[in-house]
């Protein structure tokens, strides 16, 4: 933000001289983001589709159905009562995958999995806990 004041402090930006500070500000090429979410079609909107066992970890397989990239927040918790918090952010979806895997490792079973937080956006939020067996 400190980049797009110091360019654009009274002038007139247009949106893509926003994209451009941004992108020059963090020293990222952001294209990806902004095209996914300000012309690109589609909505924010994940899903947890399944857990696959593995020996001493878990995967929680995570869909983003809306296409919209959009932070992972994972709260895991573990039948012996204990919970765990799992974050990654929306980079996760800057190659264009449609399908996330979220390591959790651990020996513990998992009781339930609830995906999102307050703060990111989901079009349909009844497929977003996972129930373990």
């Amino acid at each position: 933000m400190h980049q797009y004041i110091r360019d654009w402090r009274g002038k007139h930006p247009a949106p893509l001289d926003f994209f451009g500070s941004m992108n020059a500000g963090s020293g990222r090429d952001l294209n990806w983001f902004w095209r996914r979410w300000f012309y690109d079609g589609g909505y924010p909107d994940l899903a947890i589709t399944r857990l696959q066992h593995k020996k001493g970890s878990t995967d929680v397989i995570v869909v983003n159905k809306g296409g919209k990239p959009v932070p992972i927040d994972l709260s895991i918790e573990f039948s012996d009562g204990t919970t765990r918090k799992i974050h990654r952010s929306v980079g996760i979806w800057e190659q264009g995958n449609k399908t996330a895997v979220i390591p959790v490792l651990s020996g513990k079973s998992i009781r339930k999995v609830t995906l999102g937080s307050t703060y990111t956006p989901d079009s349909y939020p009844a497929d977003n806990v996972f129930v373990g067996k």
